[in-house]
């Protein structure tokens, strides 16, 4: 089976998605289960429908395109569809909408795939009010029953449409996601497409420095015990051990 993407299809529909929530001078305003967002989803879902792709919507609101294979187990596709505020077009969406064009090039081919194909496109992957992955959490089956209760109220969600989004994961062999760099390697080693063997893990500590009050004008400075001096020097060791972490990245 011979399978071609259509570039310009592509690009169409990535940048029509893209004017969805966009305001000129500030940038994409889509977060999740804002007006624009459901304008967005419903697009997206017209789309999906198009391609004879048969269509759901689970109870947080994650929206799922299903191309039928010759057996259950499915490969899912995707990203997500919300945005930061003055977020860009291309976080989340460029992989939502290259996975439909996948899904549209294999149905043009005309064969039916071992596999299922699913594109998917999660909600409230961006942070606040709902913490940051939270549609693929809830996929995932990762959410306690009271998560965010009085939040997920005002949009209309309750623990019991929380639980209800939990996938048959059994069925799924493989999660694929293509996203933009968000930082400068491979863009300044001229490399195409990288693969992550890992994802940041992100700690917030609170340090308090305490130090000792004393004469400002007659105490030398090489006797004070100055909290902000103590604080001055392990921020920039700090920073001077964070530049002698190694970063890689590896040509596929």
């Amino acid at each position: 089976m011979t399978v071609s993407v259509d570039g310009k299809r592509f690009l169409e529909d990535l940048f029509a998605q893209g004017k969805i929530g966009w305001v000129e001078g500030r940038g994409l305003q889509r977060t999740a289960y804002s007006a624009p967002y459901f304008e967005a989803r419903a697009w997206l879902k017209g789309k999906m429908e198009e391609v004879g792709l048969e269509t759901r919507i689970d109870g947080v609101g994650n929206l799922f395109g299903r191309l039928k294979g010759k057996n259950k187990e499915t490969i899912l596709i995707g990203s997500h569809l919300d945005s930061v505020d003055n977020g860009g077009i291309y976080d989340g969406p460029l992989g939502i909408i290259a996975a439909l064009e996948v899904l549209r090039a294999v149905k043009d081919a005309g064969d039916i795939l071992k596999h299922s194909l699913e594109v998917v496109a999660f909600v409230g992957e961006e942070g606040e009010p709902l913490g940051g992955t939270f549609g693929s959490r809830a996929f995932a089956g990762l959410l306690l029953s009271d998560y965010r209760r009085d939040i997920l109220a005002k949009f209309g969600v309750d623990e019991n449409a929380v639980a209800a989004s939990k996938g048959d994961l059994g069925n799924y062999a493989a999660f694929l996601e293509l996203h933009i760099e968000q930082g400068p390697f491979l863009e300044r080693k001229g490399f195409y497409i990288g693969v992550p063997s890992g994802i940041v893990g992100i700690t917030r500590l609170e340090v308090r420095v305490r130090g000792m009050a004393n004469h400002a004008g007659t105490t030398p400075m090489s006797e004070r015990k100055d909290a902000m001096r103590a604080s001055a020097d392990l921020i920039h060791d700090w920073f001077a051990w964070m530049d002698k972490m190694a970063w890689s990245v590896t040509l596929v």
